[in-house]
């Protein structure tokens, strides 16, 4: 299984969230994009993409 192998070369283990959340959307755009943060030195950060797991482009 991809996930197995994608694991094993960077040496961690993915949260079965965030792997579940792969199977179902093979990472994505959020939107919004920017998240705000309250009592906090950084008030807000933005994300651009959710990476997935692909065969043809992953290298392993």
């Amino acid at each position: 299984m991809e996930f197995n192998k994608f694991q094993k070369k960077l040496g961690v283990t993915l949260p079965n969230e965030y792997i579940e959340f792969l199977k179902e959307k093979n990472g994505g755009i959020p939107e919004p994009n920017i998240f705000e943060l309250s009592n906090e030195e950084i008030e807000s950060f933005s994300v651009t993409d959710f990476f997935g797991i692909n065969q043809k482009k992953l290298m392993i």
